[in-house]
C-alpha cells in the first residue's frame, strides 16, 4: 500500500468534512481561488509543513478535488492525531485554489479517488528525539 495514503483515516475525515457544507468550507477559505497552473505533490507538502509549523497539532492533509470546467478546484484542510478537522475561528485550517492539473506524483496520490488523506512525517521534539505517538 503507498504510504502516502492512509485509507483508514480518510473516512472518518470525510464524513467529518460532509458534515460541513462543502461550498462553505471554499467559502470560508477563499473567496477568489488562487490559479496554479500544474500543482505538486511538493507544494501540496510544503504547504501543510508551513501549517505544521505554525500548529504542532497538524498530523495530515486531507485533499479535496472538485472537476470545474477550467480545471480542478482543490481544498487543502488539516487534521490532528485523532482525524478530526483543525479549525481555525470560525473556519477550517487550509486552503483552497483552482488547479488547472496535478503533476505526476499528485496524480498518482489521488488516484481515481476524490478525496485523499496524506500522512505527515512525525516532527522532532526538543532534544532531538522522534515523538512516539
Amino acid at each position: 500500500m503507498d504510504s502516502k495514503k492512509k485509507p483508514g483515516g480518510i473516512y472518518e475525515a470525510i464524513k467529518n468534512l460532509v458534515r460541513e457544507p462543502v461550498r462553505a468550507v471554499m467559502e470560508q477559505l477563499s473567496s477568489a481561488q488562487p490559479i496554479v497552473e500544474v500543482l505538486q505533490y511538493v507544494q501540496v507538502i510544503e504547504y501543510a509543513a508551513e501549517r505544521r509549523a505554525e500548529d504542532r497539532q497538524v498530523a495530515a492533509t486531507l485533499l479535496k478535488r472538485e472537476r470545474k470546467p477550467d480545471g480542478w478546484l482543490v481544498t487543502q484542510v488539516f487534521m490532528d492525531q485523532n482525524n478530526a478537522l483543525i479549525r481555525k475561528g470560525r473556519g477550517l485550517l487550509g486552503r483552497s485554489l483552482l488547479a488547472k492539473t496535478f503533476d505526476a506524483e499528485l496524480a498518482d496520490v489521488f488516484g481515481e479517488e476524490e478525496s485523499v488523506v496524506i500522512d505527515l512525517p512525525e516532527q522532532p521534539t526538543p532534544g532531538g528525539q522522534q515523538n512516539a505517538n
